[in-house]
């Protein structure tokens, strides 16, 4: 049985890889390596992934740059008309609860951090392990400092996480880390004697 789910995690990842989206536009501001991230992780072409920047002529840096802060609600939009998902980010090397055991199929996750390039970069991440990374030189971060994680929109969503807050704008919330474990059943009251009517 182990053996059946490690061929299960190899052909998704076969499978991711074979869609895998090189982005086509290098460096700050132009680089759209996030956008071929979820191209990858989706399955799509990288030019259904929207991005601001496209309306951008030519090489006019300022336009790009002052097109930057409307890339993540471009892509929050594209995700809940187009997939019906929402996107939700953090910080650290890992979404919290989602590494999974060594068998069966892997859930394949954006990580984010420094390039080798000097350049904030994104990648496509399975179980702490880089799997694609969109630039052509393939090397990688440095270190992962931030993940995204599709989720689906609807009753689903709240529940990707306990103790996580997700509004309808899909951008998240992280609110204390509850403690896992059993849960215990609640304690029953103690039943109450009817009282005798008075006469």
């Amino acid at each position: 049985m182990p053996r059946k789910r490690h061929i299960t995690r190899e052909f998704a990842e076969r499978l991711l890889l074979m869609g895998a989206q090189t982005q086509d536009r290098l460096g700050f501001p132009w680089g759209n390596c996030l956008e071929a991230a979820y191209a990858t992780v989706l399955g799509v072409d990288l030019d259904t992934v929207p991005d601001p920047r496209n309306r951008c002529q030519g090489k006019d840096a300022v336009c790009a740059t002052d097109a930057l802060p409307l890339r993540d609600p471009a892509i929050l939009d594209w995700l809940a008309e187009d997939f019906g998902l929402t996107a939700i980010s953090g910080d650290g090397p890992h979404p919290p609860g989602v590494m999974l055991r060594k068998g069966g199929v892997p859930l394949f996750w954006i990580a984010s951090g420094k390039s080798g390039r000097g350049y904030y970069h994104a990648v496509v991440y399975s179980n702490g392990r880089l799997i694609f990374d969109p630039h052509p030189d393939r090397t990688g971060l440095l270190a992962v400092e931030g993940w995204t994680i599709l989720v689906p929109l609807g009753p689903l969503r709240n529940r990707v996480l306990p103790g996580w807050v997700v509004p309808a704008s899909g951008v998240a919330a992280l609110g204390q880390r509850p403690k896992m474990g059993r849960r215990r059943k609640a304690k029953r009251p103690a039943p109450v004697k009817p009282v005798p009517p008075a006469s």
